[in-house]
């Protein structure tokens, strides 16, 4: 209602991922988008005018809201244990992707030979049920729905390799937009 209140018209649209919302931005199919903080660094990186809006999401260690699910028989413990295997995370290129590569380096293993695949966060469980990945990294809420099956437990909290407070997400638009 806040919208309405100061006479804007609003239309949302759901998509799958930080990256694909900031590519709606992009390309002029959206004017705002909600997004991961890594896909806003990057199309800095390539000369990408889009700037954040606003905050959406503190990811803090004492509440993390992004957890590193495996089965529960799995044996993976540390990221050692990963060498070789992959990974589900909702984009390719995303900060969970980022953080959960970063968790591997911390705990002994070598993030160069992880293999990370795009999951549909909805699909995270099925994807280690089905053998299709070792683990998925997910957020909230698939994070208690994966666990709700009873068959996935939580290895880790992945943001935590990389700093105790990130700001992981947040509304981004185009420059023109926001100035």
């Amino acid at each position: 209602g806040v919208f309405r209140r100061y006479g804007v018209a609003v239309e949302t649209t759901l998509v799958a991922s930080g990256a694909a919302a900031a590519a709606a931005v992009t390309g002029g199919s959206a004017e705002v988008c909600y997004t991961n903080t890594l896909t806003l660094v990057q199309a800095h990186t390539h000369d990408v005018p889009m700037q954040y809006v606003a905050p959406g999401a503190l990811t803090v260690a004492d509440n993390p809201t992004t957890a590193t699910l495996v089965l529960k028989d799995s044996p993976l413990r540390t990221g050692r244990d990963f060498n070789g295997k992959t990974i589900g995370s909702s984009s390719l290129r995303d900060i969970n992707a980022a953080a959960t590569l970063a968790w591997i380096d911390k705990t002994g293993g070598d993030s160069k030979s992880v293999r990370i695949i795009e999951v549909p966060a909805s699909a995270g469980a099925a994807f280690l049920e089905e053998h299709r990945a070792d683990a998925v990294t997910l957020n909230e809420p698939a994070v208690t729905q994966a666990l709700a099956g009873g068959t996935t437990r939580v290895l880790a909290h992945p943001y935590e390799a990389v700093a105790p407070r990130i700001i992981a997400a947040g509304f981004a638009a185009m420059a023109p937009v926001v100035d």
